[in-house]
């Protein structure tokens, strides 16, 4: 993709508020006709498909230093004395789906995210893990992934999540520059980033996934190259190459990033290009819209036999399976629903003592939900659609069906974004970098909202 001229015309044409479609319909859409009452029913049900998969994400918000471009709910503080109560609420929650039953499921999947989690000393990420496995057992070769800071995370604490079955390591870099760093208040210097990485591996991590952020104050075409050069020379499994969310009405800290030093829409764009070029080069296989793995992860592998999946946290090989949310904020998916926790962490933790849960809203998937949902995963994960076989799925036309999202499908492939016929269409490598925008077409929620869609998705470029 390096030194692809794209018109300034072009990218002002594509540089949209728009979903990244970790779901559908998109949480902004959810309201509080499903919520907590639902919430029993919801995991009794899920309780007695006791043979499908599940996957379960745990918030854990903390951090010791607000980063500007945090788009995450994170609480901010040293104060370890809070650790001990929150899993104390965790394991409340917890019980909840134990007593639903939910324990004769089997995890595939397992992931901490934040915040840190990290932030917690060993103590109580032992704890929190032995609460986990009181209910649930892991299935042969699950996937048990935690997100880490290496500026707070210590060899103590990985050889502990070594031992405990942790196998997959998420870790931020956004950029190596100094400057750049010092801009967006996150300074971690490569030889720290180096030396987690290698200390991981050693503790038996089978799998790296290293994020970087494109879009930051001070970033130049030259200075970023220099950073994807230094993440190779870690050699992650995986790299999410990540733009920047820029929504300070969501997050007031972010009307700290001085707008005046962020590169312009070319600029960027040619970043995001050359960053696809290097990686590509190196022999990672692009996924789709930011992430990149190496050939023999099982990422990679998914995407060539078809069954790579999305959800809420990101591209994900574990097919189909209903996610159990578990801390503030966090997000789920129970019984053809989705449902999310409150946001609000002290008001989260009252909900949960109350009542055994913290739901605050969610959603209840409707056929046209789900069959959307299915063609714009179809187009994010594998990046194209077959409308015979769309066809053949509906027992109807998939032409007819979809006349008025097809119709604006043409504009697409005159830009190059994609390739069209009769029989379906291919998003271009050009297109990738512009996902969002074809995926946007057969959004429904994203066409009839009544708020303006640049007030609730970030920008495409």
């Amino acid at each position: 993709m390096t030194g692809l001229s794209v018109p300034r015309e072009l990218l002002e044409r594509y540089a949209i508020a728009a979903p990244r479609y970790t779901s559908y319909p998109t949480a902004v859409d959810w309201n509080g006709a499903v919520g907590a009452a639902h919430w029993g029913d919801a995991l009794r049900a899920a309780a007695g498909r006791n043979s499908a998969p599940l996957a379960l994400y745990v918030h854990v918000p903390f951090c010791e230093a607000l980063c500007l471009y945090c788009g995450c709910n994170v609480h901010i503080t040293r104060n370890t004395s809070r650790g001990p109560e929150y899993i104390r609420i965790l394991e409340r929650e917890l019980r909840t789906a134990a007593e639903a039953g939910l324990g004769a499921r089997t995890l595939t999947q397992h992931h901490w995210g934040g915040g840190t989690p990290t932030w917690l000393p060993p103590e109580l990420l032992e704890r929190l893990f032995r609460a986990v496995t009181g209910v649930f057992r892991h299935e042969a070769g699950a996937e048990i992934a935690i997100e880490v800071d290496p500026r707070v995370t210590t060899p103590e604490q990985l050889a502990l999540l070594g031992r405990l079955g942790f196998n997959r390591l998420s870790l931020g870099v956004q950029d190596f520059d100094p400057v750049v760093q010092e801009a967006v208040h996150r300074e971690q210097s490569f030889e720290l980033t180096r030396d987690i990485i290698a200390e991981s591996r050693a503790r038996g991590f089978r799998s790296v996934n290293i994020d970087l952020i494109y879009g930051l104050p001070h970033q130049t075409r030259a200075g970023f190259a220099s950073t994807v050069q230094q993440t190779l020379t870690l050699a992650p499994d995986r790299v999410a190459l990540f733009h920047y969310a820029h929504v300070p009405w969501l997050k007031k800290h972010q009307r700290a990033v001085d707008q005046s030093s962020v590169p312009g829409m070319e600029e960027k764009f040619a970043i995001f290009a050359d960053a696809v070029a290097a990686f590509t080069s190196a022999g990672y296989v692009y996924i789709g819209l930011d992430h990149f793995a190496r050939p023999d992860d099982e990422m990679s592998l998914a995407r060539a036999a078809g069954t790579l999946q999305r959800n809420f946290m990101g591209y994900s090989t574990r097919a189909g399976a209903e996610l159990l949310p578990l801390g503030v904020s966090a997000i789920g998916e129970m019984d053809g629903s989705y449902f999310q926790n409150e946001g609000e962490l002290f008001t989260w933790q009252r909900r949960v003592e109350e009542s055994g849960n913290g739901i605050l809203r969610g959603h209840r998937l409707s056929e046209d939900d789900k069959l959307r949902r299915a063609i714009i995963m179809e187009l994010m994960c594998r990046g194209a659609l077959d409308f015979e076989q769309w066809s053949r799925q509906l027992g109807e036309s998939f032409t007819a069906k979809f006349a008025t999202e097809l119709a604006e499908l043409p504009a697409l492939a005159q830009d190059g974004l994609i390739e069209l016929d009769a029989r379906g269409l291919r998003v271009t490598q050009l297109g990738q970098a512009f996902l969002r925008n074809v995926a946007v077409v057969f959004d429904a929620c994203w066409r009839r909202r009544a708020e303006a869609p640049q007030r609730a998705f970030s920008r495409t470029l």
